[in-house]
């Protein structure tokens, strides 16, 4: 099998603060993330040379559930008005992405901060919209 088309993607987030997602953001255009990254430590010493042929080594440390950043069309206020609130109130929300029914992996599931949104209105295109979330804790895909 090649692959999977994206279109149909769907993010929602809660707007309740009851932990449920209720809420589809319109009209995007693009969903990229999360991103999740792990730091590294360096455990290197002395001995290293010795040890690992003077190699650096490493052990994993905190785990970062990354961000997730999204454009769209902005073409009501609704969609503006949830990431805006969202933003103001500075605590997490349940957030899930919801992938189309033909892909192998179904939906990402986290708690995010709204950290950025911003609107677009070039002269010779379209009135768009970006925002993006700051993952807390860890994202679960299933």
């Amino acid at each position: 099998m090649a692959g999977f088309s994206g279109f149909g993607t769907v993010l929602e987030v809660d707007t309740n603060s009851d932990g449920n997602v209720d809420t589809a953001i319109a009209e995007l255009t693009n969903i990229s993330g999360p991103s999740v990254t792990a730091e590294t430590i360096d455990v290197s010493s002395h001995n290293s040379l010795a040890d690992d042929d003077g190699y650096r080594t490493f052990v994993a440390g905190l785990l970062d559930g990354g961000e997730v950043s999204v454009e769209g069309n902005l073409t009501t206020a609704v969609s503006a008005n949830v990431l805006l609130t969202i933003l103001n109130a500075r605590i997490p929300v349940a957030v899930r992405i919801t992938f189309p029914a033909l892909a192998t992996v179904s939906t990402w599931n986290f708690d995010a901060v709204v950290t950025a949104f911003e609107t677009g209105a070039p002269y010779d295109d379209k009135l768009s919209f970006t925002a993006s979330f700051k993952v807390s804790g860890e994202p679960e895909i299933a």
